[in-house]
């Protein structure tokens, strides 16, 4: 199963971008198949043109048969194992692709939320775009090495 990340904007604090650096050499070393994009950036600052080219954006890079998880403050919350078990049945699909993605500031319109396969939250906090990032490559580093046995998760 190849994975990817995609986010319509770019980093722009540079201590985050070492973060995220950090997680993706981690990432790849066990699970080579990971790909992380950052798109944009959009410059508007009308909400609605804003999600629509973000969405269009996204959109691009999707595929037919791409297994679609959203990541919004709204979506399920999952404990780190929790998220390690859907993994699993992710695995157990037999998914070619699975594509986390995150929006910009204003979030998602309500066809791209039902488009998708799963919505997703981080945490019941709000958290900048930028910690998004962080926070979901450091949990899905977690879940790898959970899967594989490791023991990181500790």
């Amino acid at each position: 199963m190849r994975i990817s990340y995609l986010t319509p904007h770019p980093t722009r604090h540079e201590f985050y971008r070492e973060g995220i650096k950090f997680y993706l050499r981690r990432i790849r070393q066990l699970w080579p198949a990971f790909e992380y994009s950052e798109m944009g950036p959009i410059r508007t600052s009308n909400p609605q043109q804003a999600i629509a080219e973000e969405e269009r954006l996204l959109t691009k890079r999707l595929k037919q048969g791409d297994h679609v998880v959203i990541l919004d403050e709204r979506g399920e919350l999952f404990t780190t194992r929790a998220l390690a078990r859907q993994w699993e049945q992710w695995l157990h699909q037999r998914i070619r692709r699975l594509i986390f993605v995150s929006g910009g500031p204003y979030g998602f319109s309500e066809s791209f939320r039902e488009k998708s396969h799963a919505v997703i939250a981080l945490s019941p906090m709000t958290l900048s775009h930028e910690m998004t990032r962080l926070v979901l490559l450091e949990q899905l580093y977690r879940v790898i090495t959970l899967w594989k046995g490791l023991p990181y998760h500790h």
